[in-house]
């Protein structure tokens, strides 16, 4: 791939890189655990929060989907596409979704123009959830979240970037993101917010409100799994445990 960088890219990433000091923030005092989870998920203002997920097989799920590198597809961009505003290396899969191979936003595919939302249908993708046994097991039964429109392998190339953008314009943070891997070198920024602190297996609830870009300056492809889902009454527990030992206390 290219080395050179969309001039909008070059700029999210010209400034050196920072995270955010979770211990400046003063916290409210709340009855219980779910007020608190709800409080930093809707209204922190937080971009990220990291999060210790409990028996998550990373190792694993990072080398079943290494076995599935010849079935990713191009993620929101075509190869026609303008260079200056075009994403470039970011593909995906779907575990979980409409179809294997339909990773985008339900709306965005020609064949479900004038339907409506009750009338898709999301489910486990067989063709992906067969190749990858041990991710599909922790998914469906161990995972602090229901499945939602779409659970989601996403890969980023050696080099390659995705665009500076924001999916929604509401503030709070949802998705779970996982790091499957996340090479030295390779950065997921959010304008005014610093860097998201992602290692290899770890993982962070982010707020895609924020206008964000990731740009994989490594030469290993970069594996994640994104989760648009449901929490279950677990959740609350692991958000108040992950903070707790973010801040300490």
């Amino acid at each position: 791939m290219e080395k050179r960088l969309p001039k909008a890219v070059q700029e999210f990433f010209s400034e050196e890189s920072w995270t955010k000091d979770f211990s400046k923030d003063k916290i409210p005092t709340f009855e219980n655990k779910h007020h608190l989870a709800h409080w930093i998920r809707h209204e922190s203002g937080w971009p990220y929060l990291p999060l210790e997920l409990p028996d998550c097989p990373y190792e694993t799920m990072y080398q079943e989907a290494v076995s599935l590198l010849d079935m990713f597809v191009i993620h929101r961009t075509t190869t026609e596409d303008d260079f200056e505003w075009s994403h470039r290396g970011w593909s995906s899969l779907c575990i979980y979704g409409e179809a294997w191979n339909k990773t985008g936003y339900w709306e965005s595919y020609p064949e479900n123009q004038g339907k409506t939302l009750d009338q898709i249908k999301f489910d486990w993708c067989p063709e992906i959830t067969e190749r990858c046994p041990e991710t599909y097991r922790y998914f469906r039964d161990v995972f602090p979240e229901i499945p939602g429109q779409r659970t989601r392998f996403m890969l980023l190339e050696p080099g390659g970037y995705i665009q500076p953008h924001q999916d929604r314009t509401e503030n709070y943070l949802n998705p779970i993101n996982i790091a499957l891997n996340n090479p030295i070198g390779c950065e997921f920024r959010m304008e005014g917010k610093g860097t998201v602190p992602f290692t290899d297996h770890s993982a962070c609830l982010v707020d895609i409100g924020n206008i964000h870009s990731v740009w994989n300056n490594s030469d290993t492809p970069r594996i994640h799994i994104i989760s648009h889902g449901r929490a279950k009454p677990v959740m609350d527990d692991i958000i108040v445990n992950s903070l707790i030992k973010l801040i300490g206390g």
